[in-house]
C-alpha cells in the first residue's frame, strides 16, 4: 500500500466506487479499458510534489503508464462456506480501499482492483484521488471505459486512443480569468454576501473546532422514492430543483436544532462553464458557499424561495476558485474561512453513463450509502451531508466529526430531516417552528 504524502492545498480524501461484475467478464479488456483511459486523460496522469512549500504538477507521459488493474484470485472452488466467508472478506476490503490513502507523488493518483470469487463473479474496488476527479469525471469514466472495453471484445489489436483535451489548458486559462474584470465583479459579489458572517456552531478559532485528522463518524440517509417524488413536484412548481428542496430541509433543520438564523452552507458545483470541459477527466468543482436568513414564522415554501434566490446567485457565480477568497476574506475582512465550511452538503445526480460491460450485470456492492462519496475528510468541516439519486429514491450519510457530536444526536438529526420534508411537502405553508424537529434551548 501506498504512504500518503500530505500536500498543502491538495484535497486528501478519496473518491471510491465498489461494483459487483457478474457475468462473463474479459479481464484483460477490462485491463486495457482501463489504462487506455488514463493514458487519455492527462488528469489521471498528474502527480504532485511540495516545491518551495508550494505544490508543482507533474504529467506522466502515456506511454510509462503501467498496468492498473490488480487482480486478486478469491475462488472459493465451489464449497459455500468459503465463499460466504469469502464476501465478508470483500467487504472488508472494499472499506479498505476506500479510506486507504493515495501517495500523491506517484502517478496514476488511482487504485484498481479486481476480486475474483468465481469465473463469473467478480467485484471492481475503483478508488480515485479526488486531486484529480470530481463526481462529472466518473461519469465520464465510465463512459470511456464502456466504449474501450466493447470495442475491445473480439480485436485483437486495441483501438488507437485520442487523447483528450488538457486539463492543465483549464488551469492556465483560469490562472488568466482571475485577472480580469469579470473575476473582480464575482469576487465582490462574495465579499459582500459573506459580510460579517457568524459560524453556525460556536465561535470560529474556539477549541472547539475540529483538529487536524479528528476521527469522521456516518450516519446512513434514506429518503423513500415517494417523498423524493413529492418534493420533486413541489420544488418544480416553485421553479426550483430537488437540490433546492433538500437544501431548503436541512436549512430548517439547522434553524431548528441551533436556533441561528443566518445560515451557511458550503456545496460543490460542477465548474464546467466551458462547454469544451464537458469531456475531460479533472478536478473542477469548486466550493461555494449559500448563505441564507430564515426566520422561525417563515413557511416552509418562503425559505425555499430565499434558498432558491441564494442558489441561483451562487450558480451565476460559482467561477471564483474558493480557496483565492478563503484567502481574501481572511487577509481583508478578518473572515474565518472555517466558519464557511461547518456544513457540507452535496447532491450526486444519476451518473450521465454508469459502467455498462456487454454481458455482465453490474450493481453497486458493500455501502451503498458512501458509493462515490468522497472518504478521508481532513477538513475543518462538523458535518457534510452527502447524498446521491437512485431510483429507489436517496441514499447517502451525513459524515460528522465524533468528537463534537454524538452517534445518537446525529441519528436523530437524520430522522428529523426526513420528517421535515414530509411534514413540509405535506403542507408548504406550515411555518418553519412548526415542522417537526427539537428546537434549540
Amino acid at each position: 500500500m501506498r504512504a500518503e504524502r500530505a500536500l498543502p492545498g491538495l484535497p486528501q480524501f478519496n473518491l471510491p466506487f465498489a461494483l459487483r461484475l457478474q457475468g462473463p467478464l474479459d479481464i484483460a479488456a477490462l485491463r486495457k479499458a482501463l489504462n487506455q483511459v488514463v493514458r487519455r486523460h492527462e488528469a489521471l496522469r498528474t502527480a504532485f510534489a511540495c516545491e518551495d512549500e508550494a505544490v508543482v504538477a507533474g504529467v506522466v507521459v502515456p506511454d510509462a503508464v503501467g498496468p492498473l488493474l490488480d487482480v486478486v484470485d478469491m475462488d472459493a472452488g465451489g464449497d459455500e462456506r468459503v465463499r460466504r466467508l469469502n464476501l465478508k472478506r470483500a467487504k472488508l476490503l472494499a472499506e479498505q480501499e476506500a479510506w486507504a490513502p493515495i501517495d500523491p507523488s506517484r502517478a496514476p493518483l488511482a487504485r484498481a482492483r479486481l476480486l475474483s470469487l468465481a469465473s463469473d463473479d467478480h467485484l471492481l474496488l475503483l478508488t480515485f484521488h479526488h486531486g484529480v476527479a470530481d463526481g462529472w469525471s466518473i461519469g465520464l469514466l465510465f463512459e470511456e471505459i464502456s466504449k474501450f472495453y466493447s470495442s475491445l471484445r473480439g480485436r485483437r489489436r486495441s483501438p488507437p486512443v485520442v487523447a483528450a483535451p488538457a486539463f492543465s489548458d483549464f488551469s492556465r486559462w483560469q490562472r488568466w480569468w482571475c485577472g480580469t474584470d469579470e473575476a473582480a465583479t464575482q469576487l465582490a459579489y462574495w465579499r459582500q454576501n459573506l459580510r460579517d458572517v457568524a459560524p453556525i456552531f460556536g465561535e470560529a478559532g474556539s477549541h472547539r473546532n475540529p483538529r487536524l485528522g479528528t476521527p469522521t463518524a456516518h450516519e446512513p440517509v434514506q429518503l423513500q422514492n415517494g417523498l423524493i417524488a413529492q418534493l420533486t413536484r413541489f420544488s418544480a412548481g416553485q421553479n426550483g430543483t430537488l437540490f433546492m428542496g433538500l437544501l431548503t430541509g436541512l436549512k430548517a433543520l439547522l434553524l431548528l436544532h441551533t436556533g441561528r438564523t443566518d445560515l451557511c452552507v458550503a456545496t460543490a458545483m460542477a465548474n464546467r462553464t466551458r462547454p469544451d470541459m464537458d469531456c475531460v477527466i479533472g478536478p473542477f468543482e469548486n466550493t461555494v458557499i449559500i448563505r441564507t436568513h430564515l426566520e422561525p414564522e417563515l413557511s416552509f415554501a418562503e425559505a425555499f424561495a430565499r434558498v432558491r434566490r441564494g442558489v441561483l446567485e451562487a450558480h451565476a457565480r460559482q467561477e471564483f476558485p474558493f480557496d483565492i477568497l478563503a484567502a481574501r476574506l481572511a487577509e481583508e475582512d478578518g473572515i474565518d474561512p472555517a466558519s464557511l465550511i461547518q456544513i457540507y452538503f452535496t447532491l450526486q445526480n444519476p451518473l450521465r453513463q454508469p459502467l455498462k460491460l456487454k454481458d455482465v450485470t453490474i450493481r453497486s456492492f458493500g455501502n451503498i450509502h458512501r458509493e462515490g462519496q468522497p472518504a478521508l475528510p481532513i477538513d475543518q468541516t462538523w458535518l457534510s451531508l452527502m447524498l446521491k439519486e437512485r431510483p429507489s429514491g436517496i441514499t447517502g450519510s451525513c459524515a460528522y466529526k465524533s468528537e463534537l457530536f454524538a452517534e445518537r444526536t446525529m441519528a436523530q438529526w437524520m430522522a428529523g430531516y426526513a420528517a421535515i420534508l414530509s411534514s413540509a411537502v405535506a403542507n408548504p405553508d406550515l411555518s418553519l417552528s412548526r415542522l417537526p424537529g427539537r428546537r434549540a434551548a
